[in-house]
C-alpha cells in the first residue's frame, strides 16, 4: 500500500513560510532527509544554467543522496505539481526534454483558495439545499 503524502496545512505555519526551508517543512513535516532532498532539487532546478535539466541523476550523485529517498521525493514533487518533466514536443523549452520547476502547484493552491472563497460566500435557498444534499451524501458514504 503506497505511503500517504503528508503536507502541513495549518494556517499559522503557512503564513510564516517565508523561505525555502520553511516551505520544505510544510511539504515534508516528518522527514529531515526528504526536506533536504526537496531543497536540493528546488535549488538545482531553479539555478540550472540550461533548462530544462535533462536528468536528475547527477544531482543525486553530487549530493550523495540515496536513490530510494530521492525517487520518493521526486515522485511526490511531481504529483504535487512542484516539478514537471517536459517533453521534446514543448516549444516553450526549445523542444528539449527534461525537468523544470512547475507552476501547477501554486496555480492549484490559488484555485483551491478561490473555490473556497466562492463556496463560502455563495448563499441562497438553492445553495443551502445543495450544501445539505452534499452533507447527506457524505454521511451515507461513510456507512
Amino acid at each position: 500500500m503506497p505511503e500517504k503524502m503528508k503536507i502541513e496545512v495549518g494556517f499559522n505555519k503557512i503564513a510564516r513560510a517565508d523561505d525555502l526551508e520553511l516551505i520544505g517543512r510544510l511539504l515534508f513535516p516528518n522527514s529531515q532527509v526528504h526536506r533536504f532532498i526537496f531543497l536540493v532539487i528546488f535549488v538545482e532546478l531553479k539555478w540550472a544554467a540550461i533548462r530544462p535539466v535533462s536528468s536528475l541523476s547527477p544531482i543525486l550523485q553530487n549530493y550523495g543522496i540515496g536513490s530510494r529517498s530521492f525517487e520518493k521525493v521526486r515522485s511526490r514533487l511531481r504529483i504535487a505539481g512542484i516539478i514537471e518533466h517536459v517533453t521534446r514536443s514543448s516549444a516553450k523549452f526549445g523542444y528539449r526534454e527534461g525537468w523544470v520547476l512547475s507552476s501547477k502547484f501554486s496555480n492549484s493552491l490559488k484555485k483551491l483558495a478561490d473555490t473556497y472563497d466562492l463556496l463560502r460566500e455563495r448563499v441562497g435557498e438553492r445553495q443551502e439545499e445543495k450544501d445539505r444534499f452534499n452533507l447527506k451524501l457524505c454521511r451515507n458514504s461513510e456507512s
